[in-house]
């Protein structure tokens, strides 16, 4: 393939704009989880809460499109390609997720630091569907609050390869597009009560918004670089936060998320990266580090400031900001990375000549989900 043919993303030399993008996801489902920890928004959860479910919604978007680029990058083609990617998915999301799961399950840490909730019982239908990351099919409790996301994606996991068959088109822009319309008549018609049956597909309520990852990825092949500069990147997620925020607490709220993440698949490619690098330095390092952030922080915050209540507001802190710091990076040194590694091995494939990915672009390496 001549260089010229690859996704636009795939060109540039590094995509720190995709690092502020997981950055903001991460820390945003943080500033919704600590300030309720510490009793801050006491009478007001529901307006951090909105600020967490947005940020979940921004790694939905970031999964799907930097999973594109995955696909992308691989030499192989049939159904290699396909195994290829549900083999690295295996290893990269699954072991992290069963180390959490066994340590909350083990130490009876309550799935939420804040509202006294109970310790989630140990039975052998919990404990199953939180290791094999089914709990929306089951219905069973997840052992920890940010746990709830994971079964979505490994869900769509599942369509992802299928999707880039489609998406890799550069003259199919409109069937992607009736895809993703469709998707939202799947959730809008699973949303009505005499039509629950269909929340049996639970991807339905957030199908739209991997979609517009897929989206980014497919323009990015039609792009023929940046149109406009990075200060339009930054301004159209502080916009679109401030709007999904605003939606959810005050006004329409039912399908707000998939409005506010089609514009972010729509814009990406035709952002001029970053410069700033104070600003790359600290992005990369908290989204390499996010999915040991995003699993790990309701125990932190469990033990600084619920198990160990009775210490000084400062030693909390410390260990709030010691412990979340040596379980983000321990956990990714430790454990995903090693299997990240094994995943590479069991599928050594050739990269595409010409293709050029930074760590920071790398979905096996740093950019997984959570």
């Amino acid at each position: 393939m001549d260089r010229l043919e690859l996704p636009v993303l795939a060109q540039r030399k590094a995509l720190p704009n995709l690092d502020l993008l997981r950055s903001l996801a991460v820390l945003l489902v943080l500033a919704d989880h600590l300030p309720a920890t510490i009793g801050v928004a006491k009478g007001r959860r529901d307006l951090l809460y909105s600020l967490g479910d947005w940020g979940v919604l921004l790694f939905f978007v970031h999964t799907s499109l930097v999973l594109m680029m995955s696909l992308d990058r691989l030499s192989v083609d049939g159904a290699r390609r396909f195994t290829t990617f549900y083999v690295r998915r295996l290893f990269r999301i699954y072991p992290l997720a069963v180390v959490t799961v066994a340590v909350v399950f083990a130490i009876h840490i309550s799935p939420l630091s804040w509202g006294n909730v109970p310790v989630v019982p140990p039975t052998a239908g919990n404990i199953l569907s939180n290791l094999f990351l089914v709990q929306n099919l089951t219905k069973a409790p997840s052992v920890t609050g940010p746990l709830w996301s994971l079964p979505y994606e490994v869900q769509m996991y599942v369509l992802l390869p299928f999707l880039y068959l489609i998406a890799r088109r550069k003259d199919w822009t409109w069937i992607l597009g009736s895809i993703w319309v469709g998707s939202v008549a799947l959730g809008m018609l699973s949303a009505h009560n005499h039509l629950s049956f269909l929340r049996i597909f639970g991807l339905a309520a957030y199908a739209p918004c991997f979609l517009a990852g897929v989206i980014a990825y497919h323009l990015s092949r039609k792009s023929r670089g940046a149109i406009v500069g990075f200060w339009a990147w930054p301004l159209t997620l502080g916009i679109l936060t401030l709007a999904y925020w605003l939606s959810e607490n005050f006004y329409w709220k039912r399908y707000n998320g998939w409005a506010c993440c089609l514009p972010i698949g729509l814009l990406v490619c035709y952002c001029a990266e970053s410069t700033h690098l104070w600003l790359n330095r600290a992005t990369h390092y908290i989204a390499k580090y996010s999915y040991g952030l995003y699993l790990g922080q309701i125990p932190v915050l469990w033990l600084a400031f619920v198990k160990l209540e009775n210490l000084p507001i400062a030693l909390r802190w410390l260990v709030f900001l010691g412990g979340i710091t040596a379980v983000s990076v321990g956990s990714y040194h430790l454990i995903e990375k090693p299997f990240i590694d094994i995943g590479t091995r069991l599928t050594r494939t050739k990269v595409k000549a010409g293709t050029s990915f930074p760590q920071a672009a790398e979905p096996e390496e740093v950019m997984a989900s959570r």
